[in-house]
């Protein structure tokens, strides 16, 4: 006989949030704000970022101001919460940045949240295959639940 586990009312653990500047992200931290709000949780916001991609195209890793590029990767989760605090007043933020893949800077994050809030890029089968899926990977090795916001 199969036994049905209750799952624990809502807790004060975090809801955490990847945050990666696109409009799908912006879908993802909406509804993580939603939530947090209806929970009475408090939102971690995390935004990860590895450092080819933030050079661009033919940079020199040894030439580089990492000390720069973390001011614009701060500056890139910022933007992305502007605005939000007004909306959202009882909603208390902790804000990470993480130089690392993604999926692996969120699972790092959310040994003791109770959701994890992720946007997804659509990409299909075969291109999430190559540039890896943050919320397929999340969706799998996650420890607590994944909302993934897509806009219709």
């Amino acid at each position: 006989m199969a036994r049905r586990h209750h799952q624990p009312l809502p807790s004060t653990e975090p809801i955490v949030v990847g945050v990666d500047g696109s409009e799908l992200s912006a879908a993802a931290v909406e509804y993580a704000f939603e939530y947090a709000q209806t929970l009475g949780a408090p939102l971690t916001a995390v935004h990860s970022w590895i450092g080819d991609a933030a050079l661009g195209v033919g940079a020199t890793a040894a030439l580089v101001d990492w000390d720069s590029v973390a001011e614009s990767e701060t500056a890139v989760l910022a933007e992305s919460l502007a605005g939000l605090h007004e909306k959202y007043p009882d909603v208390e933020v902790s804000r990470v940045i993480d130089r690392g893949p993604a999926a692996k800077v969120l699972l790092n994050h959310l040994q003791d949240a109770q959701l994890a809030v992720v946007g997804s890029h659509g990409r299909g089968q075969f291109a999430a295959a190559l540039l890896g899926s943050t919320s397929q990977n999340l969706l799998h090795n996650a420890p607590c639940p994944v909302l993934v916001a897509r806009r219709p």
